[in-house]
């Protein structure tokens, strides 16, 4: 039997700290391309999580890259000042690794940024496309998604440890 194909989507924004999904989709599907996988992975960069139902195909495992909001994040909206951020230097541990069972009480099951809820749609991927494969959701904490910002210090190490745990779910569900 081939191997089957795994679905990575990353989710973001040109916002500061929410462009975190699109950076790790894009750092996989470059090592998708070196490593000679890209028959077994397609990677897709989508602004909003409704796009995903065009990518959906059955049986195919899948796998989410979001930031998502935390307490003290700053977003367009918020009235948060500057002294109540997180630290600079935040762990990567903070990333959350999340299977879809788990999705409704975890963070992520809040309203997304870019619309909806991941719970939500899930639920109608599923009902629209039959039979999907497993799916997980990596979560990684945002700090500012103000317009014009640009990524906080500490994203590199959190875009890091989230690759590593996207490419370890490919590794396992491929």
């Amino acid at each position: 039997m081939p191997p089957r194909q795994v679905l990575v989507f990353g989710l973001g924004s040109p916002h500061g700290d929410d462009q975190a999904g699109w950076l790790v989709a894009r750092q996989i599907a470059e090592q998708v391309v070196d490593e000679g996988l890209t028959n077994r992975v397609q990677v897709y960069e989508l602004r909003s999580p409704w796009d995903l139902l065009d990518h959906l195909c059955p049986d195919a495992p899948i796998v989410i890259v979001d930031a998502f909001a935390t307490p003290r994040s700053t977003a367009p909206s918020s009235d948060t000042p500057p002294t109540e951020l997180p630290p600079a230097e935040s762990s990567p541990a903070e990333v959350m690794l999340i299977e879809e069972s788990a999705l409704a009480t975890s963070p992520l099951a809040a309203r997304s940024s870019h619309g909806g809820s991941l719970p939500e749609l899930l639920q109608l991927a599923r009902s629209l496309a039959g039979q999907l494969g497993p799916i997980t959701i990596i979560g990684i904490p945002a700090r500012n998604c103000a317009p014009g910002s640009e990524v906080s210090n500490d994203m590199p190490d959190r875009i890091a440890y989230a690759k590593s745990l996207v490419w370890q779910q490919i590794l396992r569900d491929g």
